[in-house]
């Protein structure tokens, strides 16, 4: 004889169609579904629920709304397979739940490398982004690093993006004497993602050197110098102390012996 079921106290009280749901009441709980999972499923009032078909519906509720989250993410931004991931995993959802919902974003085509990483090359290629920062990029974004080490860069590519940024790098740094202006364009063009080859390669030929800024600068760094070291050093050392200090600043060694001869 089959034996009866057990008397789980869910009762359906109340169930109120909405415009984009329906509400089902049990005892003091609220359920929102979606007219998917409510038709899925022989619900009415009064009737009382087993402990698996509960179970099925919270389920159902859950995966629902994770998809749902998914889907806003994915059509706000593209994001990579493994930031979907994260993301998911960030909303307590188990191993299952993430393999379903990834797998239904790729057949929708809203979850894809391949894709993300094409969108994210022509961006760089329009802001003129060096290979180094590019690679650094995609990693953050969740791609993985064998699909970055597949990713060709030319040579003469990476020279002529870096070669647009000297004008804009040129003008931020036109307070420092030549030598340092130089050394600081190389040195910004490293932080854009370029390597140092590069950076030296576009920099070599730039004429910056002014003589009457050159001039201007030599004085005014002589004399900061000077008035700081003087408080410690006196006659040669004092002198060698600035010479060695205005070198660092990259200022020619007659330069500095004339401005010291002044």
């Amino acid at each position: 004889m089959k034996e009866p079921l057990k008397n789980t106290g869910r009762i359906i009280t109340k169930i109120k169609k909405c415009k984009s749901h329906v509400n089902v009441y049990i005892g003091d709980r609220k359920l929102e579904l979606s007219e998917d999972v409510f038709t899925s499923f022989y619900l009415y009032k009064g009737k009382e629920i087993g402990d698996k078909e509960y179970r099925e519906l919270l389920d159902r509720i859950d995966n629902e709304k994770l998809t749902s989250y998914a889907l806003r993410l994915v059509s706000e931004h593209l994001y990579s397979e493994f930031k979907v991931r994260e993301k998911l995993y960030s909303k307590d959802a188990s191993k299952p739940q993430v393999d379903e919902i990834i797998k239904l974003l790729k057949k929708k085509g809203l979850v894809d490398d391949d894709l993300l990483i094409d969108e994210y090359l022509a961006y760089a290629s329009r802001n003129n982004i060096g290979k180094n920062k590019i690679r650094d990029n995609l990693l953050k974004k969740g791609i993985f690093q064998d699909s970055i080490d597949k990713i060709k860069f030319k040579n003469k590519d990476e020279i002529e993006k870096a070669r647009k940024h000297l004008p804009k790098l040129i003008k931020r740094y036109e307070k420092y004497n030549a030598t340092s202006q130089k050394n600081h364009v190389v040195q910004a063009l490293i932080r854009e993602g370029f390597d140092i080859d590069v950076a030296l390669e576009v920099s070599k030929d730039l004429n910056l050197r002014d003589e009457k800024k050159e001039n201007k600068l030599i004085k005014k760094d002589y004399e900061t110098i000077k008035t700081r070291y003087s408080r410690k050093y006196k006659g040669k050392e004092l002198k060698e102390k600035i010479y060695a200090a205005l070198m660092r600043k990259g200022y020619k060694g007659k330069d500095i012996l004339k401005v010291l001869g002044e």
